[in-house]
């Protein structure tokens, strides 16, 4: 096996996705604003790889961001 899928193994057995839309909304209020708070969402995706991974997408004009957990949608909205 390779090192990506026994860290991806061991992640998946020891640490939990686990993703709060809501505790993820106050994350974004705390750092960009209410405004934004409003314009950028979570919603929770399963893994594929047993890592943590985001997607984002326009939606609606807003922006969208599928995360396994979220700590991986915290990372997507930084890249935003």
């Amino acid at each position: 096996k390779t090192l990506v899928e026994n860290a991806g193994k061991v992640k998946r057995e020891n640490i939990p996705f686990v993703l709060d839309s809501e505790e993820f909304k106050g994350f974004v209020k705390r750092i960009a604003g209410e405004k934004y708070s409003e314009k950028i969402m979570a919603v929770k995706k399963p893994s594929v790889s047993g890592m943590d991974e985001y997607n984002m997408y326009d939606k609606d004009g807003k922006i969208l961001i599928e995360a396994t957990s979220g700590v991986a949608a915290a990372r997507a909205f930084n890249y935003y």
